[in-house]
């Protein structure tokens, strides 16, 4: 297939066109900076051209062609009002010029953070604390980040009513990973990367007790975009994290057990009714595997091989 791919030279955008290179697909990357990762070109079936989301008349031209549309670039900014104007804009603008070229479908990469309520607020830690939510809930975001995901992905359902065109919603969540080709980026979260390095340099290193997520590595995720490219799925929306909760003190204590730090490991706030954290999934992954047929539990693997980067 012959794909636009936006933010390809990114973290989860560079494991994305790794894998549909590696499936034999044409990808075309849309990148502000289309020198960023030179080893990129060298993949079969890659091109990369400079522009950006605010480039109209570039977009335009770039959708011209294409089977399908990967949309992964974030323009993050401060403010409602620029959140609006940079990325959800932009993100539209894209979308309706893929659907009037005849692009057959889109899938989109917005966030749990549609549903950040739930972390992001003391009624929403408090209410839902050992509760899981899936894809029936709505969005009811507390950041401007979590709401132009979530004004995003409405502005592209009612498109595909609009249009003949198909369109899919991947919402994920801490995504990790070790760079998938030589230049390419890691997460941009330097959390891993910090606690590593303290643990190393046997610095004392604090966690706020049940502090965790549903991590999943990029190169996991990858594969989701990958057969969804391929289905005929048509305004499905999908959580999509590793099935187990893991928690930073779990993953500081192995560090400091691996290495033999002497780190001392201080971790702050109470538990909740007395659960540990490997009993939470605050995101139901259910809908990934019944459908799909993901389900990623491996991720501790992942988490340690991971380490061992950083510890280099």
């Amino acid at each position: 297939m012959k794909v636009l791919l936006t933010g390809g030279t990114g973290f989860i955008g560079s494991h994305i066109a790794k894998q549909l290179s590696d499936d034999g697909h044409q990808i075309t990357i849309m990148a502000r900076r289309a020198n960023k990762i030179p080893a990129l070109l060298n993949l079969p079936g890659i091109e990369i051209k400079q522009a950006s989301l605010s480039n109209f008349e570039m977009v335009q031209s770039l959708v011209q062609g294409k089977d399908a549309v990967i949309h992964v670039a974030l323009d993050y900014k401060d403010g409602a009002v620029n959140m609006l104007e940079h990325d959800t804009l932009g993100s539209v603008h894209l979308f309706e010029a893929a659907a009037k070229a005849g692009v057959e479908q889109i899938i989109y990469t917005s966030s749990t953070a549609t549903c950040d309520f739930i972390y992001m607020t003391e009624w929403g830690r408090t209410t839902f604390a050992g509760k899981t939510l899936d894809e029936s809930f709505k969005p009811r975001p507390a950041t401007f980040y979590g709401a132009t995901k979530a004004a995003t992905e409405m502005y592209l359902m009612a498109l595909s009513h609009e249009y003949p065109i198909r369109m899919n919603i991947i919402r994920p969540g801490y995504i990790f990973g070790n760079p998938v080709i030589e230049g390419a980026p890691t997460q941009p979260d330097s959390r891993f990367k910090d606690l590593v390095l303290k643990i190393k340099n046997n610095e004392v290193v604090t966690v706020a007790n049940n502090d965790g997520t549903q991590f999943l590595s990029a190169e996991n995720i990858a594969k989701v975009y990958s057969k969804l490219l391929v289905s005929d799925l048509n305004r499905e929306s999908f959580f999509v994290l590793g099935s187990k909760f893991i928690s930073w003190e779990r993953i500081c204590k192995s560090v400091i057990s691996e290495i033999g730090s002497k780190s001392t490991l201080i971790v702050e706030g109470d538990s909740i009714d007395g659960k540990t954290p490997e009993d939470f999934q605050t995101f139901g992954v259910s809908k990934l595997e019944r459908v799909l047929g993901f389900k990623f539990d491996n991720e501790w693997e992942k988490i340690q091989e991971h380490v061992k980067y950083f510890l280099q």
